[in-house]
């Protein structure tokens, strides 16, 4: 061959394969990796995402991945050099492969590396924009990508035949995603115009005027394009919260896509890349399989931000896309300060956090200065989607869904065959709830193991059996499930020492049946263990069951965390009952006072602090998980990673679980709470001072605590505050959804 020489006789070493899973339009993310990890000697990149053009085949985007995947090996015969060559090369116009570097077999000594990036799922369904998209439509195909006509199975054999490792690449920052989306296919810019425009090509003053603000593909030549941009982009709010929409549902898939093909996967943050180019690329490039000494790794030139970073500068209708946001999970990526005017320090102290040692002059009955909080319209948390299996639903659908699972677990509540799941927060009413619980439906609360002073509270017996061993020392012993069930027993029972029923008295390893318990069909389960805080340990599956699991019980409580993923699907109508907080951890610090004076022994709540006998509050405070609501709601790790701050991320998480109670009750409203209870549940026994349990005496922070104490107390569980005043706007939702007008006043009837 006169053009095409075979390839030279150089040392056979295993091809490394690579594919760069991608979605959205961050020319300084996937595209500029890919770049870094091209500049390799020893890495074939055949192209900028090769495959994702409307024109290819399913057949020849296989015969590509294939060719790709399998680089001529030294000795190769000019037929198979040319053969391998066409399949890189089909004839489709607008194949976006580089050429030049194809042009002699020479060019691939050294390679042993070989990857490109794709989006590895379809987009069926997804429409362009309307307003200058037309040449983006036309060169991509409208809702194509690379999987589109291909068979996933095909395609996931041959990444497994070819030994083919993943990088999967994601933005924690989803609304600068959305808008990436936004302005590529709703006004038509993209790295292509952005290239275009650099050689004079295309209008300044139409497609490439609407990049300010993104990022940009091109050389160094694209400068003086960038000069003429303009100060800032007006943004189509209804367009851009589809968009928030689509790239939800497209991260889902992305993320199903990497679990699906199976193959050894590395996550990439762009905004780790963004921090550490170098850093995160070659991570990538170890991780792939690079040689070591084969060369460096090089910055790329091709892709860097034109316009401003911070949104409110290149954003013309910022304060409307703040309105928009408010209230919605997306509201944490922009700068709250840029939105609406500093509010007055005197009349906020309450809402913000309070530097260490500011003194509090006017701190107010713990409420957040100003409005009341919106109510968020989309509350979905996408962990709990995806442990669902609903990854793939909008949020409206998510709501939809759930919202029916939980009007049919209140309906059996009220019908005697479902299971009410009491979120305990510690000193907020638990023990009062536990009381009338025990009066209104099928509750227990019989004594401790080996303890004639102190039930369970309505946590099931077996919680108490022994610690789950991720707390604590670790150490405990899991109990074996018991061949036959434990019947429950009454005091004569106890008293003979014998477990009725069981045929097996050893069965709980000489741990008694709960005293009080007459339920015959009552069972133990002594593998599900965990003490007081039992819930934040279950899976998914396991949460699903607890209605089978604890029957004929129609109550039961768990304190402390609830798991970090939940299942939205499980058949149980959660309730819980929120306090102040700063009055609330107060009273925690009396119970823990009492406790290590009563039963020294006694393990911290939950084992999630530990703190020395007789310490002040002061230094109690130092060792106790600040914002012990938001961590609760957060999940188990938020409350058992010690040290680990709570962030604005955590205060969303915390405030989207609260939608998932049928009915969240407060202790400072009882009229209110224990009307929702009568009209959601059919309770009819709801006196709560008659029926008060627990501790007698209110705490009160703000009358009881010095200034600088208050003030530290505050600084520390600033986000429970906020979540409280959440907690307040839901709870005046449920009073108006389900008793009406004026619902929260006298509406109960003490029994």
């Amino acid at each position: 061959m006169a053009t095409e020489e075979l390839p030279k006789a150089q040392a056979h070493r295993p091809q490394n394969n690579f594919l760069i899973f991608f979605s959205g339009h961050q020319a300084r993310g996937s595209s500029a990796l890919a770049d870094m990890l091209a500049s390799h000697p020893a890495v074939f990149v055949p192209g900028f995402e090769p495959l994702d053009l409307a024109g290819l085949t399913a057949e020849q985007k296989l015969r590509f991945l294939e060719a790709t995947f399998s680089l001529p090996t030294p000795g190769a015969g000019a037929a198979d050099w040319a053969r391998w060559r066409s399949d890189l090369l089909p004839s489709v116009p607008g194949l976006r492969v580089e050429r030049k570097q194809l042009r002699r077999a020479e060019q691939l000594d050294g390679k042993s590396v070989a990857g490109f990036k794709i989006r590895p799922y379809p987009l069926a369904g997804i429409s362009g924009g309307t307003r200058g998209g037309s040449g983006v439509q036309e060169r991509r195909g409208v809702g194509h990508t690379a999987m589109s006509g291909l068979d996933p199975a095909a395609v996931r054999a041959l990444l497994h035949r070819r030994n083919v490792s993943v990088l999967l690449t994601l933005r924690h920052n989803t609304l600068k995603e959305a808008l990436s989306w936004y302005k590529a296919r709703e006004l038509g810019w993209s790295q292509f115009t952005a290239q275009r425009d650099s050689r004079g090509t295309a209008s300044s003053s139409s497609i490439g005027s609407s990049s300010i603000g993104s990022s940009s593909i091109g050389s160094e030549r694209n400068g003086k394009a960038a000069a003429s941009q303009p100060a800032a982009l007006r943004v189509d709010i209804p367009a851009l919260l589809r968009w928030l929409n689509h790239t939800e549902r497209v991260n889902v898939q992305l993320q199903q896509a990497a679990a699906y093909f199976g193959r050894p996967t590395l996550t990439l943050w762009y905004e780790d890349f963004q921090a550490d180019p170098l850093g995160t690329a070659q991570r990538a490039a170890d991780f792939i399989g690079l040689p070591a000494g084969s060369g460096g790794l090089q910055l790329s030139s091709k892709f860097h931000k034109t316009g401003p970073e911070e949104l409110q500068d290149w954003v013309e209708n910022f304060q409307e896309l703040c309105r928009a946001l408010e209230g919605s999970r997306y509201y944490r990526f922009l700068d709250p300060a840029a939105c609406s005017p500093a509010p007055d320090p005197a009349a906020s102290v309450a809402s913000s956090a309070v530097p260490k040692g500011q003194p509090v002059a006017q701190l107010q009955r713990q409420q957040p200065a100003g409005r009341t909080p919106r109510l968020l319209t989309s509350w979905c948390a996408p962990a709990d989607k995806l442990a669902t299996g609903w990854g793939a639903l909008s949020d409206a659908e998510c709501m939809q869904r759930f919202e029916a699972v939980q009007r049919g677990a209140v309906d059996a509540v009220r019908k005697s065959s479902g299971l009410m799941l009491f979120k305990h927060v510690h000193k907020a009413g638990g023990s009062t709830m536990c009381k009338l619980a025990q009066l209104n439906t099928e509750a227990a609360s019989p004594l401790l193991p080996g303890r004639s002073d102190w039930t369970t509270n309505c946590v099931p017996y077996e919680a108490f059996l022994g610690p789950h061993p991720a707390v604590g020392s670790g150490g405990a012993r899991l109990l074996p499930q018991p061949s036959k069930p434990v019947a429950n027993s009454t005091k004569a029972d106890v008293a003979a020492g014998s477990a009725a029923g069981t045929g097996d008295a050893t069965t709980l390893r000489g741990s008694q049946p709960p005293v009080g318990m007459q339920h015959r069909r009552r069972r133990l389960h002594a593998h599900w263990l965990g003490g007081a805080c039992w819930l934040g340990f279950l899976t998914p599956p396991q949460l699903r069951v607890l209605p089978r699991h604890f029957a004929p019980l129609r109550f039961v409580a768990s304190e402390g965390p609830l798991p970090d993923a939940v299942a939205l699907d499980a058949p149980v109508a959660w309730v819980t009952m929120l306090r102040r907080p700063l009055d609330r951890v107060l009273s925690s610090y009396r119970w823990w006072q009492l406790m290590t004076e009563r039963w020294p022994q006694s393990p911290a709540e939950c084992h999630a602090y530990t703190a020395p006998a007789n310490t002040t509050l002061e230094r109690w405070l130092a060792a106790y998980p600040d914002n012990w609501m938001v961590r609760e709601l957060s999940g188990r790790s938020a409350l058992y990673q010690r040290g680990r701050p709570v962030t604005e991320a955590d205060l969303l998480l915390a405030q989207q679980r609260l939608h998932l109670f049928a009915v969240v009750l407060l202790l400072e409203q009882p009229e209110g709470s224990m009307s929702l209870l009568r009209a959601m549940f059919g309770w009819r026994h709801t006196g709560w001072e008659e029926h008060r349990a627990g501790s007698r005496a209110g705490s009160d922070a703000a009358q009881e605590l010095p200034p600088a104490v208050l003030a530290e107390l505050q600084r520390r569980h600033a986000l429970d505050v906020r979540l409280y005043a959440y907690a307040e706007a839901l709870h005046a939702e449920h009073v108006r959804r389900w008793l009406g007008n004026g619902g929260a006043g006298n509406a109960v009837t003490t029994m």
